[in-house]
């Protein structure tokens, strides 16, 4: 708390023996790109959390390391910042290695190469995105909407040997398939009570990612 913005950026690039002159410009460089340039020679906390979150992020840039560990980088940040710093991180496709976490859907779709979900500390999907879709294949997700969903029916229904991971959801009949006409498999029987609504998906990352991580897929 006693050092600017600037001053720690000095710090930390004589922890890593870099020579004053490329530190400096390295400092001018990322404070630039990454827009809190004009806030350099503030505190910490005169700074928002937005600000803080970019600086702390080009500090661990300043001096130019190959592989980097970064936790939620676009944590506090709106959708504007979260956009700049995606494409800063882009920027460094094919020189570094970056490995980082986050719980967003869209920031794992738009930045990533490779995908890693983990549950409960193992491995549930490794690859790239497309190489995971097309893993799950021709995977659908169903809900249908009934005024009352009676128990029976919801057990008949999740007892069709082509439905994958029933469940009720309030009034809802919530499961997965590997082919449309299963829906229709499921109509025959659910046409017997009153439907107020239903919806059909084609599975993406998100629902892979559900199937994946809390019930594996029979």
């Amino acid at each position: 708390p006693q050092l600017t913005i600037f001053e720690n950026f000095q710090f930390h690039g004589r922890l890593y023996g870099m020579p004053s002159q490329r530190m400096s410009n390295r400092i001018a460089s990322l404070s630039e790109r990454l827009g809190f340039r004009e806030f350099i020679h503030d505190f910490p906390h005169e700074l928002s959390s937005g600000f803080l979150r970019r600086a702390l992020l080009a500090r661990t840039f300043l001096p130019d390391p190959h592989v980097l560990l970064l936790e939620e980088p676009t944590a506090s940040l709106d959708l504007r910042s979260q956009y700049e710093v995606w494409d800063f991180l882009q920027e460094m496709r094919g020189s570094k290695t970056i490995i980082y976490t986050t719980h967003s859907i869209r920031e794992a779709e738009r930045v990533h190469d490779r995908l890693v979900i983990m549950d409960h500390g193992k491995v549930a999907l490794d690859g790239t995105l497309d190489r995971l879709l097309e893993n799950a294949g021709e995977l659908f997700h169903f809900q249908i909407h009934f005024k009352k969903l009676p128990k029976e029916l919801y057990k008949n229904m999740s007892k069709v040997t082509t439905v994958v991971s029933p469940s009720q959801i309030g009034e809802v009949f919530d499961f997965y398939a590997r082919e449309r006409k299963v829906f229709f498999d499921i109509m025959e029987l659910a046409i017997q009570e009153e439907l107020l609504d239903y919806a059909a998906d084609k599975v993406g990352l998100e629902t892979l990612i559900m199937t994946s991580t809390e019930e594996q897929l029979r």
